[in-house]
């Protein structure tokens, strides 16, 4: 019997399938980041005690995808020893409308009035 039909005979059929789909989603992360991917299938046999025509097999697979690159966060160090995204020391500054801003009145796109 051939590999392929010993796997597709592992619990009832879905070890094959669950290859097959392992091995899809291996192919789009590969696609999606243009990195590489690995798939390992395991299969270790044992024969059966007393010298017989049984063989235990155990079987199974990993999937390594590829990932995206984390963009890299620079951060400011607070007191406390704790990560804010603006400096410590800044000062928030309120920011208002000016009496020009709210008297201008609105224009699209190819110079139509609103």
């Amino acid at each position: 019997m051939s590999l392929k039909a010993n796997l597709e005979q592992f619990n009832g059929g879905k070890f094959a399938k669950r290859l097959d789909d392992e091995f899809r989603d291996l192919v789009a992360a590969c696609v999606a980041t243009g990195k590489s991917g690995a798939m390992t299938i395991t299969l270790k046999l044992k024969p059966g005690k007393g010298g017989g025509q049984t063989m235990a097999v155990d079987y199974d697979s990993k999937v390594k995808e590829p990932s995206f690159d984390s963009p890299v966060a620079h951060l400011y160090v607070a007191n406390g020893n704790s990560l804010v995204i603006t400096p410590p020391e800044q000062k928030e500054m309120e920011l208002k409308p000016s009496a020009a801003q709210e008297q201008a009145p609105l224009r699209a796109v190819g110079g139509r009035d609103a």
